[in-house]
């Protein structure tokens, strides 16, 4: 007798969720009654994104009774939600492949591999998918099949065919000086540039690009020069100032061993395994980055940027500044914010002849107490 056990695995991405641990109770259903065998159905996470980015890694293990492994058995995939696609190793006809069905064969260990991606079918965002169950069905010969479940929401579609800025548009409030915004780069062709990337609001970064903050290097000034390594932005290679050469995103595969390590973001493998540098190679590279650092607080408005790929297609990306009037801090394009800057004006530096200048409740000067007329010269005292 043997048993199939299918587990389930978010890959990367661009979002996935976390990881989950854990076995639930034994599920499985038998194709022939008079079998015995029992399908342990594991998942994780239970819940995906399905924006044609994030990936679900499928591992079906064949084992017979006594627990060995069964190798060299070919393993159909199917999933019942038509977002689910098969990448690898497909269903071939005479009018092509055919996606919603994959296949794979075990290996010494009895388990067969194959990668399925979540949103073959664009959606609203925020819309809910639905929940689907993936199968995995040996030969006949063997009359087992399993299923497992799996949840899909949609985020946001992105395909990997068309770029896209993640998240095109954005609002600071209050912004300081020297603050960071990440915007994720997905799809198109790259290689990608920047146009209009630098104003008086902030200036946007491609990754693996020095950012403000560094230090010259070679005599030439260093924002916007490639990088590998902060070194690469300071003079005479100093690895200080830090955090100033901006990497590609990272993150983190299914195969980490961390409490939320499916597609989460990560610099190093520790961050994928709780602090564990194993397992090994678990945070890897998954697309490129751009960083937008505010220069300047004395703007209120729009800041605007564009991504170029190399096929001419273009997005344009906002960054929208926003202060709050009434908390007694002057900035953006506030004239004054209750007495701050008031100190600096008067009614006669803005051309009146005297008064008493003021702040309206819109953070505006209020010349309403200024004088529109020059006062008449004191008279003089009465001679007896």
């Amino acid at each position: 007798m043997v048993a199939l056990a299918a587990v389930a695995a978010a890959c990367g991405g661009t979002g996935g969720g976390g990881g989950q641990k854990g076995n639930p109770a034994d599920q499985f259903f038998l194709s022939n009654g008079s079998n015995r065998g029992s399908l342990v159905v594991n998942v994780n996470p239970n819940e995906v994104d399905a924006n044609k980015s994030d990936r679900l890694g499928v591992v079906a293990t064949l084992s017979d009774a006594t627990g060995a492994p069964v190798p060299g058995v070919t393993i159909q995939f199917t999933a019942d939600i038509d977002d689910i696609r098969f990448i690898g190793s497909n269903f071939f006809t005479e009018d092509g492949p055919i996606d919603s069905i994959g296949f794979a064969t075990t290996d010494a260990n009895g388990n067969a591999d194959i990668i399925a991606v979540a949103g073959s079918t664009p959606t609203a965002t925020g819309g809910f998918l639905g929940t689907g169950v993936i199968f995995a069905q040996a030969p006949p010969a063997f009359f087992l099949a399993a299923g497992i479940s799996v949840t899909l929401t949609d985020v946001g579609f992105i395909d990997s065919d068309v770029l896209a800025v993640i998240p095109s548009e954005v609002t600071l409030v209050e912004p300081s000086i020297g603050s960071v915004v990440f915007f994720n780069l997905i799809g198109g062709t790259p290689p990608y540039i920047l146009k209009n990337e630098a104003s008086g609001a902030g200036v946007a970064t491609l990754s693996q690009h020095c950012v403000p903050g560094c230090t010259e290097n070679g005599g030439g000034l260093c924002i916007g020069s490639p990088c590998q390594t902060d070194g690469d932005c300071n003079i005479d290679g100093s690895p200080l100032p830090e955090d100033v050469c901006i990497g590609a995103i990272k993150r983190c595969l299914a195969s980490c061993e961390g409490s939320n390590c499916g597609g989460s973001r990560c610099d190093t493998d520790a961050d994928c395994n709780d602090g564990s540098p194993t397992p090994a190679n678990v945070c890897k590279d998954s697309g490129q980055s751009v960083v937008y650092t505010v220069l300047g607080d004395n703007f209120s408005g729009t800041d605007t940027f564009i991504v170029e790929d190399s096929a001419a297609e273009a997005i344009t990306v906002s960054v929208t500044f926003e202060f709050t009037c009434g908390n007694g801090t002057r900035r953006g394009g506030e004239q004054c914010d209750l007495t701050d800057g008031l100190d600096e004006v008067s009614c006669t530096e803005l051309g009146f002849f005297g008064g008493i200048l003021t702040c309206s409740d819109e953070c505006e000067f209020d010349v309403q107490n200024c004088l529109t007329e020059e006062p008449a010269p004191p008279m003089a005292p009465l001679q007896f």
